[in-house]
C-alpha cells in the first residue's frame, strides 16, 4: 500500500513499528519512508503543499495502482482517482451487515428483500441476509458466482435466492441499491415504500493498533479500516456444507 501525505516541517514519531528509511532529496521532491503494518511493509510518500506531480511520482503511483490512500488534507487532484484504493466494496459489506442486523432486530422472518449490486461478489454478509429472510432477490448479471451463491444458501440454510437483471422496488418490503452507496458508506434504503438512511456497521470500523498507525498519518478512519480490511471477508465454501438442506422453519 502507498500512503501519500502532506510533508511536515518536522517528522515526529516515537512508534516502534515505524521503520524509517531516510533519503536525501532535493527541495520539492517526494520523501519516502517505510512502515510495517500487519506484517507487511507499506510506503509513505510525503509531498509539499505546492507539489506538482513529476515523472518519478507517476512511476511510483503506477507501482501501487489501486493501492494508494491519501490523507484528508491532501490537495484535491494531485492523485488521479484511478490510482486510489476503492473503499466501496468494503463499505458494501459494512452496509449489508447493518441491514442484516436491522432485519434480525425486527424479528420479522417473512419479509422480502431485494438488493441491487452490479458488482456482486460471494459475500458472507449476503448469505446472512439470505439466512434471515428466506426470500432474497439480487439484481445483478448472472454468472458462475451467482449460481454458487444460490447453491450455498440452499444447501446451508434451505433458502432460495433468485437473481434478476432488474426488479420493481415497490414489490419488496426492503430494497437496497448498493450501486448508489454514498462515498462515506451510507445508503438510502427503501422499507415498505419509505426511505431511511442506513449507516454501515460500526464493527467494520473498529480501531486497532494497526489502524491507529495509519490514522496517525492523517488517513480517515473509514479509509484506513477499508484498506487494511479490518473485518476480514468470510469465505463461503459450499463444498463442506451438509448436502441435505435443513428443514423449513
Amino acid at each position: 500500500m502507498l500512503i501519500i501525505k502532506m510533508k511536515n516541517d518536522e517528522v515526529k514519531s516515537n512508534k516502534k513499528s515505524l521503520v524509517k528509511i531516510k533519503r536525501r532529496a532535493p527541495e520539492g521532491a517526494v520523501t519516502r519512508t517505510n512502515i510495517r503494518v500487519q506484517n507487511a511493509v507499506h510506503t509513505v510518500a510525503e509531498i509539499s503543499g505546492h507539489y506538482t506531480p513529476k515523472t518519478d511520482f507517476l512511476k511510483l503511483l503506477n507501482m501501487y495502482r489501486g493501492q494508494v490512500v491519501i490523507t484528508d488534507n491532501l490537495k484535491e487532484g494531485i492523485v488521479p482517482a484511478e490510482y486510489l484504493f476503492d473503499c466501496i466494496p468494503y463499505y458494501k459489506r459494512a452496509v449489508l451487515s447493518a441491514l442484516a442486523k436491522r432485519i434480525e432486530d425486527s424479528g420479522e422472518k417473512n419479509i422480502s428483500v431485494c438488493v441491487s449490486d452490479s458488482g456482486f461478489r460471494l459475500l458472507g454478509e449476503f448469505a446472512e441476509i439470505a439466512r434471515l429472510v428466506r426470500n432474497l432477490v439480487i439484481c445483478t448479471e448472472e454468472s458462475i458466482d451467482t449460481q454458487r451463491f444460490a447453491d450455498f444458501c440452499f444447501i446451508k440454510y434451505g433458502a432460495f435466492v433468485r437473481f434478476k437483471q432488474q426488479a420493481e422496488p415497490s414489490r419488496f418490503n426492503v430494497f437496497a441499491d448498493l450501486d448508489s452507496i454514498e462515498p462515506d458508506g451510507r445508503l438510502w434504503l427503501k422499507t415498505n415504500g419509505q426511505s431511511s438512511l442506513l449507516y454501515p456497521d460500526s464493527d467494520y470500523f473498529c480501531g486497532t493498533a494497526e489502524v491507529s498507525e495509519i490514522i496517525s498519518l492523517g488517513v480517515s478512519v473509514k479509509v484506513a479500516c477499508a484498506a487494511l480490511q479490518v473485518k476480514k471477508a468470510e469465505e463461503l465454501n459450499w463444498l463442506t456444507t451438509n448436502l441435505n438442506p435443513p428443514e423449513a422453519k
